[in-house]
């Protein structure tokens, strides 16, 4: 009798195992059949029906991104554009590296960003002046960092384009590669800016060459630029135009965290004439 009673409760485990697979198999299916019918729905144009189905794959398969990025695509259609946005967002939060999401995401992120002058200050000061820690914003990248990233990054001048080449760094390293080429960006307009005005503030110019060193050291282009931005610095210091400097011989300029120095230099480079540049990486 004992063994009977055994062998009925296992039967009757395997049972719904079996049929808690099955279910979940025709939840999957069901998911994927209401994906395609929101496709058809969608290239129909009939977007109400298209959302409808989207919504009902989802609800199914919360992590089914496709239907997520589709539904979004249709929220965008029938200009619901908060609901949009939002479902390319949770996208982005589960699968940082899925570029469509991202890029339909990034078309609108500018619009929403609402920050005050003393959050925008605190922006600055942890990424900027390094006055505190980056990962205060670490549950933040999709909702504050990115987005203020991306409207700065549209202005022309020298401090927002570092902000934000600094700002997208540190999201490409700790949340998203994809903000990498943004980094990049920023960082030679950064540079192209600080060519043409160099900065008063000489510590800023320091921690930026130090910056295209470390990430860009292997770059012809950010060199190049970095060479023109010290063409600048001796202009400035010699009191010449940029293009006077070919004439000026044996000048040693450093820049450090503490300012930028120039004095004679104690060697020549191979041509004998042009003058020689260093940054001072130990100074932190």
């Amino acid at each position: 009798m004992t063994y009977r009673r055994w062998f009925c409760l296992i039967l009757l485990f395997l049972l719904l195992i079996g049929a808690l697979s099955l279910e979940q198999t025709a939840y999957s299916q069901d998911a994927e059949t209401f994906y395609k019918n929101g496709y058809i729905y969608f290239s129909q144009n009939n977007f109400e029906k298209a959302k409808e189905s989207y919504q009902q794959a989802i609800q199914i398969k919360p992590d089914y991104w496709d239907a997520r990025y589709w539904l979004g695509k249709t929220y965008e259609v029938l200009e619901e554009f908060p609901q949009a946005i939002n479902e390319w967002k949770m996208i982005l939060q589960n699968q940082p590296g899925h570029q469509e999401a991202f890029k339909k995401w990034r078309s609108y992120a500018v619009s929403q960003i609402r920050l005050s002058n003393q959050e925008r200050q605190n922006l600055e000061n942890v990424f900027l002046y390094q006055n505190g820690s980056p990962e205060t914003y670490r549950n933040q990248p999709w909702d504050v960092v990115i987005p203020y990233g991306l409207a700065i990054s549209r202005q022309n001048d020298f401090i927002s384009a570092f902000l934000s080449a600094r700002l997208f760094r540190w999201v490409g390293s700790q949340i998203s590669s994809l903000l990498f080429d943004h980094a990049a960006i920023s960082y030679q307009k950064a540079l192209d800016f600080a060519a043409t005005n160099p900065p008063e503030d000489s510590e800023l110019v320091f921690q930026l060459i130090k910056d295209i060193t470390n990430y860009y050291g292997q770059s012809n282009t950010m060199q190049k630029k970095v060479e023109s931005l010290y063409q600048s610095i001796l202009a400035q210091q010699a009191g010449v135009t940029a293009e006077e400097t070919d004439n000026i011989s044996q000048v040693e300029i450093k820049v450090t965290a503490s300012g930028i120095e120039s004095g004679p230099a104690d060697n020549r480079s191979q041509n004998g004439s042009n003058p020689r540049f260093y940054i001072d990486t130990d100074i932190e």
